[in-house]
């Protein structure tokens, strides 16, 4: 398996395309939302899926890339099937690939476009661009007395 992953510095997000799988509950049905929660790729719990996972084989040299991701200063996470995680993007990471470190699962508070909707916190690239009312007219004078 071979797979890129990319470091955006200004922004300290770190970019998935398929290693990371996080789909959102309720994504799937009957038996693909079965199979979706057994691969692992269903939300809270991020990961890849369990058959990729056993294509690893050299699990050293895997292990060796994850902790260079990891030495990054990883605030954000975007991958290509999940809702971007806008904090604790180390963590999440981490816990993406606890089945690689050996750790048990950590479910790190994450905030999505989701959460932080509902908790009122939705950060400014979100926020629609507010352009200010424009200004009405001054009245016209008034008509002179003939």
């Amino acid at each position: 398996m071979t797979e890129a992953v990319f470091f955006h510095r200004a922004s300290g997000a770190a970019i998935f395309a398929d290693l990371i799988q996080n789909f959102p509950q309720g994504w799937f049905n009957g038996w693909r939302a079965l199979l979706a929660r057994f691969a692992g790729i269903v939300a809270p719990h991020p990961g890849a899926p369990r058959d990729w996972r056993a294509s690893f084989t050299n699990r050293r040299a895997a292990r060796a890339a994850l902790e260079r991701i990891l030495a990054w200063p990883i605030e954000r996470v975007l991958m290509a099937h999940s809702e971007p995680v806008y904090a604790n993007g180390a963590a999440f990471v981490r816990d993406a690939f606890g089945w690689l470190l050996g750790r048990r699962r950590f479910r790190a508070p994450v905030d999505t476009p989701e959460t932080m909707v509902n908790s009122g916190r939705v950060p400014a690239a979100l926020q629609p661009l507010r352009t200010p009312a424009p200004k009405a007219p001054p009245p016209p004078p008034p008509e002179r007395a003939r």
